[in-house]
């Protein structure tokens, strides 16, 4: 599939994510970060290969019942992890931060390092 299909598919999915938020009670999600410059990703992240380069990833700030929920702390991990499953299950190409750093094993009970960010591997 040709990158400019897979940012099409990228951002249909994005699309419904932020629909599906929208009817979870007490849930708001707003966009934070998305496509990178070269420049830019260095400044953000020791990451060189990010899917943020190529337009294939998003960051989102989380806000439970008007109050911002931060992705670092246990009860935002878990507040984001209902939209990172949903996001995964949209597309076998999809994968959602809050899997980073975790164990396949332990997915049931760990929330990996970056659980704001949702991005689609380009393949």
């Amino acid at each position: 599939m040709k990158l400019s299909e897979q940012r099409v598919k990228f951002t249909q999915d994005c699309a419904k994510l932020r629909l599906f938020a929208a009817t979870l009670p007490g849930y708001g999600i707003a966009i934070d970060d998305a496509k990178r410059s070269k420049s830019y990703q260095k400044e953000q992240s020791n990451i060189k290969d990010s899917q943020h380069l190529l337009g294939l990833a998003e960051d989102y700030i989380l806000y439970y019942k008007g109050v911002y929920e931060p992705a670092v702390t246990p009860k935002g991990k878990e507040r984001y992890r209902i939209l990172g499953e949903y996001w995964e299950s949209l597309d076998i190409l999809n994968r959602w931060g809050g899997r980073f750093g975790t164990p396949k094993s332990k997915y049931d009970t760990e929330i990996g390092y970056d659980a704001c960010h949702f991005e689609r591997m380009n393949k």
